[in-house]
């Protein structure tokens, strides 16, 4: 009975979904579609790695003379080298994993679960403005170590 004293009809229960073969699980705790794909396992991981990126690019940069000898490899090696060490560290930064969004899943736990073809299309989008910026910063900080190393072999 309700409120008013009248027998309530019976509501219809809602039939259970069923799961389709290649049907998308919704990832669980801390995945965001486009903003977060990563736990906090996943960062520390990427953080130590910029570490060693960046213990690799400065070790590196102290053979730069090689450049006076060999200009476009050393240039070339020194970008590629600051490009990824920056983007383990934007990946660490920012909580997201560029491989598993390129590819359309989520590691949750120690399970791969692939997310919808919406969440996808946001995960490439964030994943190619990750590639394109650490790209733009390892070109840069390339540019900016050479300069100031060569400035300090003329003086």
């Amino acid at each position: 009975m309700n409120q008013a004293g009248n027998p309530e009809e019976p509501r219809p229960e809602k039939p259970a979904e069923e799961e389709l073969p290649g049907q998308e699980e919704t990832p669980r705790r801390g995945y965001v579609p486009g903003i977060c794909n990563l736990e906090m396992k996943g960062r520390i991981i990427r953080a130590v790695g910029a570490f060693v990126g960046f213990a690799a690019v400065v070790i590196y940069n102290e053979n730069w003379r090689l450049l006076l000898v060999h200009p476009v490899p050393y240039f070339l090696g020194m970008v590629l080298l600051s490009s990824l060490t920056a983007m383990t560290f934007l990946q660490s930064f920012l909580s997201f994993c560029v491989v598993d969004a390129f590819l359309g899943r989520v590691l949750v736990g120690k399970e791969l679960i692939k997310v919808s073809a919406e969440d996808h299309l946001k995960d490439r989008r964030r994943a190619f403005l990750i590639v394109t910026a650490s790209f733009m910063l390892g070109l840069f900080f390339s540019a900016l170590l050479l300069i100031e190393e060569l400035d300090r072999s003329i003086r």
